[in-house]
């Protein structure tokens, strides 16, 4: 007689938990409205099928990967907001799932549950604005696909692996190109042990000759789209500002200290955990000391929160590690009771502060994680305004860096400038830059220009060139009528179809039409 099998309820009960925990977190998050990285993303996407080419017609600075990922979205939806946010919470769900098989494989399924369930609110830290759709996220992915198959075909890697990993990896570059340095490390490692292992230089050169076939292909593949007119506009985009971009001004060690400072509160459990490796330096310490100090020496310039989620995955299993060996030293005889303990302490010193982020609304939760002086939560309530002042036909321009509002309100930009941050980082280009946005305000007069009043919108900084924003008010005063604007009283904010003088500062747009 066969025997019946049960499923394994520890394993579902297991997963059900990571999912859960996973919604909690983010099931308010899904509908609330786009940042401007997202929107200028949503935009490139979108104008893309109006023959607007990204980086030729559209100056976006991220690689393709991400346009990509925007595109899918679309197609399941292109006037909401949620199936992009679905599918980063995807992404992350995925990375969970890889730091899970990872510490299965090191050190057994009780610690792959526990990491797990530390790395939710760890990748959820408010810190690292890590609900929006961003490049960071999305690049964890491939490359934390490429860490489990270390390790788990580390030791007999066959030849088809190194074809994929070459791929993977280049994914993972043209999302987020600050992922090359531990990719590098990880890629290295191995193609070394496998060395030491077989002896053979020639089965050396064909596993790399793979890996860099399969790098290459995927290259080819993400970029056949531009190719070759457009691949100019792309590389001047992606490398040469870029380039240009990481050097200027904000980008210093003191960032670091900054996020740290945030941290520590939080993280101090975690931070002991990784003294006890490097006090105890357990058999392969040092392959996670680099791993993370590599994730730590691609973004700690940065004053961006969200550069910060690529340490969270190395900084877990660092932890995770130093957990094995506490839990050996304390009391082996009730290893469970005490990972249960220590699991829910940190769990709950992790959460506490930000407890009450799982009560709000979804515009109510970008308030709290952006404030109002990001101009997030009025910009679909303005889009819908500038629907009502032109026509599908007519182009609007957004005169700031919140192109989240021509996404919502599926109007063309008239240049390819959808941001207005690249006017004044300090370049030789913020004046050719200008200078061609002004031609093209000239040659295509938006029907609508909405003024962005924020200071993070980054019209116009003290130093830059004046080309840009003298002619920008010029012919407003000249040539277009105010219709109205969003106007801030404290924590209030609402639309008004007339602006008094005393409202106009208060405003954070401001709406105009061409008479």
């Amino acid at each position: 007689m066969r025997r019946i099998k049960f499923p394994n309820f520890k394993i579902i009960g297991a997963i059900s938990l990571i999912i859960f925990l996973l919604l909690l977190f983010n099931y308010n998050s899904l509908n609330s409205p786009f940042e401007r990285d997202e929107g200028e993303y949503a935009y490139t996407a979108w104008a893309w099928d109006y023959s607007k080419i990204p980086y030729t017609d559209v100056f976006v600075q991220k690689p393709p990967v991400i346009i990509y990922i925007y595109k899918i979205a679309q197609l399941i939806n292109p006037f909401e907001v949620w199936p992009v946010r679905v599918l980063g919470l995807i992404a992350t769900g995925i990375t969970v799932l890889c730091i899970g098989l990872i510490t299965q494989r090191l050190w057994g399924k009780t610690y792959a549950l526990i990491a797990c369930v530390i790395s939710i609110p760890m990748l959820f830290v408010p810190y690292f604005t890590p609900f929006a759709a961003n490049t960071e996220k999305l690049m964890l992915v491939p490359v934390m696909i490429i860490m489990t198959l270390y390790f788990y075909f580390k030791t007999v890697t066959p030849k088809y692996i190194w074809f994929i990993l070459g791929g993977l990896s280049a994914i993972a570059v043209f999302t987020k190109p600050i992922c090359i340095l531990i990719i590098i490390f990880i890629i290295l490692n191995w193609l070394i042990e496998n060395y030491q292992s077989t002896k053979s230089v020639s089965d050396l050169f064909r596993s790399f000759c793979l890996y860099i076939a399969g790098g290459l292909f995927l290259s080819l593949i993400i970029f056949l789209p531009f190719i070759p007119n457009n691949l100019a506009s792309a590389f001047e985009a992606i490398v040469k500002f870029n380039l240009i971009y990481s050097q200027s001004s904000g980008f210093t060690i003191n960032n670091l200290w900054m996020y740290l400072g945030k941290l520590f509160p939080i993280w101090w459990p975690i931070f002991l955990l990784w003294i006890a490796i490097i006090i105890f330096r357990p058999k392969q310490w040092w392959w996670f000391v680099v791993t993370i100090a590599t994730s730590f020496l691609t973004i700690y310039t940065s004053p961006m929160g969200h550069y910060y989620i690529s340490i969270v995955p190395n900084s877990i299993l660092l932890a995770i590690y130093g957990l094995t060996i506490l839990i050996r030293l304390i009391n082996p005889l009730q290893k469970y009771l005490w990972l249960f303990m220590t699991t829910g302490i940190i769990f709950i010193i992790m959460i506490f502060p930000f407890l009450n982020q799982f009560t709000l609304t979804p515009n109510d939760f970008s308030i709290w994680m952006y404030g109002t002086v990001n101009p997030f939560t009025e910009s679909k309530i303005v889009a819908d305004k500038i629907q009502k002042l032109s026509s599908s036909t007519d182009y609007v321009y957004v005169a700031g860096s919140e192109p989240q509002i021509n996404f919502y309100a599926k109007r063309l930009i008239p240049t390819r400038f959808d941001l207005t941050y690249q006017f004044n980082i300090e370049s030789p280009y913020r004046e050719e830059f200008q200078t061609s946005a002004v031609t093209d305000l000239k040659n295509n007069p938006p029907k609508v220009i909405v003024l962005s009043q924020r200071q993070h919108s980054g019209l116009w900084n003290e130093g830059s060139p004046r080309i840009f924003i003298d002619y920008l008010y010029k012919t407003l005063n000249e040539s277009y009528v105010l219709k109205g604007g969003y106007v801030w009283q404290g924590s209030q904010g609402a639309w008004y179809d007339t602006i008094s003088k005393d409202q106009l500062s208060l405003a954070s747009f401001l709406v105009y039409q061409h008479e």
